[in-house]
C-alpha cells in the first residue's frame, strides 16, 4: 500500500480488539450482549486483522489520525498486542500524527503498562463512577466483588508515571443526585479531564419502559446544571477541570464544530472495528442491521464511503416537529439516536426535557465565556468523537503557542486546555 495514492477515510476508528469480552460484570453494560453476534468462546483480534486495520487507516491523506482501543476490555489482549500496534503504526505511518487512546476499566494495568503508555503517549480513559459506594454498586467483577479500590490504585499509578489520564463516569438514576460529590471526588484523585455518560436503556417489562439504571430526564437536567456550576467556579482557579460536554458546548458557542458526536448534525465521525474485522458506523449500533462489511475483504475507506454508512449518518437529522421547532436544535441536533426510545417515529430523545432545562440554565454564561475565550484564527474543525484526546505522535511534535487553538480538537486556547495539565 505504500505506493498507492492516499485515499479519504475516517480520521478516527474505535477498535474493539477483545470484542465484548470483559473481566468485570457491570450492571448497566450494554455491550456484553454483543457476544451473541460472534461464535462462543473468547474473542481476540488476529494479527492479520490488526495489520490490515493499521495499514488501511494509515493509507489516507489526513495528517492526523487516531485509534481508540476500547471494549469490552481491551487490556485483555495483553501488553505485547499493543507493542505490536505501535510497531505497525511506525511501519505504515507516512508522516502521520497518530493518536492512541485506551478506554479501560484499569483492573489489569501495572507498572510495565504505565511505562508503555507514557512512552508512546497514549491517552488513557479510565472508567470510574465516583466514590466507592457509587462505583461498586454497578462495577463489580465476576466474583461480585467491587472494583473501586483497584481502579483508584491504578489511576494513582498512571498519574505518578505521567500518563495522560482522563475519567469516564457513568450517570445513573441513583448517581444523578451526586453531581458535586462525584466531581469533587474525581478532582481529589488528580483527574482534571472528565466525561459523563448518561445511561438510557429501554426495558419493556418496567412501568416506565426503561431500566432501573436509566437516568430520568429531570434528574439528568439537574445533574448537568449542578455540574456546570462547579465547572464554572473552577475555570479560573488552580483546580480548572475539563468536562467534555461543556467543552463541546463551548465550541458551539465559538461557532465551531463541537468535538462530540452527539452534538453534531449527522452521525459521521468515526467507524467501529470489531475484533474479527467487522465494521459498524457507531458503538451503539453494533448489530447485524448496521454491519457495513469487513475490512479483510473491503477497504475501510470504501466502507466509509458506502451508501449504507451515509444512510446511517443521515438518520440523525430525521426529527419530529418538537425538535425542528426547538430553539436548541442547532445545539443538540436531537441528541444521540440511541436515546430516541418512545413515541411515533421520528422520535425525540428520551432526555430532551433535561437537555432543554440545562441549555436554558447555561446559555448566558456560555455566551459570555465564548466571548472571553475566543481564540483568534481558530479553525472550525471537529475533534475525536470517542474520548478527549491530544494529538500524539511516534515522532516529536511541534510546540504549540499558549494562545493558539489546542490540537486536541476542543477548539479552546491551548493555555485553557491541554496546556493547563
Amino acid at each position: 500500500m505504500r505506493g498507492e495514492t492516499p485515499i479519504l477515510a475516517p480520521t478516527s476508528v474505535l477498535v474493539k480488539p477483545a470484542g465484548p469480552d470483559c473481566n468485570l460484570r457491570c450492571g448497566y453494560c450494554f455491550y456484553r450482549g454483543k457476544k451473541d453476534l460472534f461464535p462462543a468462546g473468547s474473542h481476540r483480534m488476529p494479527p492479520l486483522v490488526l495489520e490490515q486495520l493499521v495499514q488501511q487507516h494509515l493509507s489516507q491523506s489526513a495528517r492526523e489520525v487516531s485509534f481508540c482501543w476500547q471494549g469490552g476490555e481491551p487490556t485483555l489482549m495483553g501488553l505485547p498486542f499493543f507493542e505490536r500496534v505501535v510497531a505497525l503504526e511506525a511501519q505504515y505511518g507516512r508522516g502521520h500524527v497518530v493518536g492512541n487512546a485506551l478506554q479501560t476499566n484499569a483492573m489489569l494495568l501495572d507498572k510495565p503498562w504505565a511505562a508503555f503508555l507514557k512512552k508512546y503517549e497514549f491517552l488513557v480513559g479510565v472508567s470510574l463512577d465516583g466514590d466507592a459506594q457509587v462505583h461498586d454498586a454497578n462495577r463489580r467483577d465476576a466474583g461480585n466483588d467491587g472494583s473501586w479500590s483497584k481502579v483508584v490504585e491504578n489511576i494513582k499509578m498512571l498519574l505518578d508515571a505521567g500518563v495522560a489520564t482522563n475519567v469516564l463516569a457513568v450517570v445513573t438514576q441513583d448517581s444523578a443526585g451526586l453531581a458535586e460529590e462525584t466531581y469533587h471526588r474525581l478532582q481529589e484523585l488528580g483527574l482534571r479531564h472528565m466525561q459523563f455518560i448518561p445511561i438510557v436503556q429501554p426495558d419493556p417489562a418496567t412501568p416506565d419502559g426503561v431500566t432501573r439504571h436509566t437516568v430520568r430526564p429531570e434528574a439528568y437536567g439537574t445533574f448537568l446544571c449542578q455540574l456546570f456550576d462547579r465547572w464554572m467556579l473552577d475555570l479560573e482557579g488552580p483546580r480548572r477541570t475539563s468536562v467534555r460536554a461543556f467543552d463541546a458546548l463551548l465550541a458551539h458557542y465559538l461557532g465551531l464544530e463541537p468535538p462530540e458526536c452527539t452534538m453534531q448534525a449527522t452521525c459521521s465521525s468515526y467507524l467501529v472495528v470489531e475484533h474479527n474485522g467487522a465494521v459498524y458506523p457507531c458503538d451503539f449500533f453494533v448489530d447485524q442491521q448496521w454491519e457495513l462489511g469487513n475490512l479483510t475483504t473491503t477497504h475501510l475507506a470504501r466502507l466509509w464511503r458506502s451508501p449504507r454508512r451515509r444512510e446511517f449518518g443521515a438518520l440523525k437529522a430525521v426529527l419530529p416537529g418538537q425538535c425542528r421547532d426547538c430553539r436548541w436544535l442547532s445545539v443538540c441536533h436531537g441528541g444521540c439516536p440511541k436515546d430516541r426510545l418512545f413515541g411515533d417515529t421520528p422520535r425525540a430523545s428520551y432526555l430532551c426535557d433535561g437537555y432543554r432545562a440545562f441549555f436554558n440554565y447555561a446559555h448566558d454564561r456560555l455566551a459570555r465565556l465564548a466571548a472571553e475565550e475566543r481564540a483568534p484564527g481558530a479553525a472550525a474543525t471537529g475533534g475525536d468523537p470517542m474520548v478527549r484526546q491530544p494529538a500524539t505522535s511516534l515522532s516529536p511534535t511541534p510546540k504549540v503557542g499558549r494562545n493558539a487553538p489546542c490540537a486536541c480538537g476542543s477548539n479552546l486556547k491551548y493555555k485553557r486546555c491541554c496546556g493547563n495539565r
